[in-house]
């Protein structure tokens, strides 16, 4: 796959980028999900797609969008080249990191054993 990047001159250009590279997303989903193997429904993929492109909607430095751009670009040639696993895509999913418990009996219930 080949792409090439502008930098955006205005913001509406700019615009115009974030839009093409979530369409190109958007379009190469279905192939993802078989590929990869991903126990998620493609409803469940585009849901994510979308929260990921709108976690960046209150970016309004051209520099920074082109960045994000370019870096989406990449991580979308790292997914069509298959040099991500599936586990570096289900990472996507985990919210965040859960604390590890500090009382007995929490590291009891949890199965650690200190």
């Amino acid at each position: 796959m080949t792409w090439q990047v502008w930098l955006s001159l205005d913001p509406e250009e700019a615009r115009s980028n974030v839009l093409k590279l979530y369409k190109i997303w958007a379009r190469r989903l279905p192939w993802i999900v078989r590929r990869f193997d991903i126990p998620k429904t493609h409803q469940q993929v585009r849901q994510k797609l979308r929260e990921e492109f709108l976690a960046n909607k209150d970016v309004t430095d051209i520099r920074v969008m082109d960045m994000l751009v370019i870096r989406g670009h990449i991580l979308l040639q790292e997914v069509n080249e298959v040099w991500l696993q599936k586990g570096h895509l289900m990472r996507i999913y985990k919210d965040s990191w859960e604390p590890k418990p500090k009382t007995f009996v929490k590291k009891f219930v949890a199965g650690i054993n200190d």
